[in-house]
């Protein structure tokens, strides 16, 4: 095999001249690259860090419950980091229809943390809104497709490593610095 010509990481916009720079850029997902904010899509936020980890999850995911309430009962983390969790529906209609309506519900970021963590029972009845401007629940989901997110929980690191799944510990994972 022969590639001849020059490899870039669109996302980065860079140049990748050795196998381990394109090895490197392989491994993580540069979330900052890409534009994603809180505020404008399906989430919510924990902890005010100046760090921000971006972390995919499921109304109706146990894991994703779990990691919701490591992060709340880590004082240290929140200190630390900023947790960025955007609701998705990995696991079907019925996740759908919650993750729509937490989108659509007005709530405020507390609000919006607490009726995922109710499963969306919080929420109303019935289906979604058809006035609701969906436009932030489809930024979401067009996110998550381009970051590849095919199962929850997803989280990305403030340096762009990546855990599919929930980190065994995640204290840990984030305070491992990115080998480039």
């Amino acid at each position: 095999y022969a590639i001849v010509g020059e490899i870039v990481d669109v996302w980065q916009k860079k140049s990748l001249k050795t196998a381990a720079e394109i090895e490197q850029s392989a491994k993580t997902i540069p979330v900052q690259a890409l534009g994603v904010d809180p505020k404008t899509m399906n989430a919510f936020s924990i902890g005010k860090g100046s760090q921000a980890v971006t972390l995919f999850v499921d109304p109706l995911c146990g894991w994703c419950h779990e990691l919701v309430k490591t992060v709340e009962s880590n004082k240290t983390l929140q200190k630390d980091y900023r947790f960025n969790f955007y609701v998705v529906p990995a696991l079907g209609d019925a996740s759908n229809l919650i993750a729509k309506k937490l989108y659509c519900a007005g709530l405020d970021n507390a609000g919006k943390k607490d009726a995922f963590m109710a499963h969306g029972k919080t929420l109303p009845e019935g289906e979604v809104d058809p006035k609701c401007d969906l436009r932030g629940y489809d930024r979401t989901l067009l996110a998550s497709e381009m970051m590849g997110v095919q199962a929850v929980p997803f989280v990305i690191a403030p340096d762009g490593r990546f855990s599919r799944g929930m980190p065994r510990d995640l204290a840990r994972f984030l305070a491992t610095p990115n080998k480039e």
